[in-house]
């Protein structure tokens, strides 16, 4: 039953390693567009724009 759980446990961490990688890399390139786009536009149209985003 122990043995069972631990390769449970590993599978999961292995699997989740794999997610996560990508995962992290794809937000990370939305939160640098993100920032982008607020510096780009000035600051009246930045709440629009972020409440738009959350929708």
């Amino acid at each position: 039953m122990f043995s069972i759980t631990i390769i449970i446990i590993s599978g999961y961490s292995f699997i989740l390693r794999k997610i996560t990688f990508p995962f992290l890399l794809v937000f990370s390139l939305f939160l640098s567009f993100i920032a982008f786009k607020m510096n780009s536009l000035n600051g009246r149209v930045k709440p629009f724009i972020f409440l738009q985003g959350h929708n």
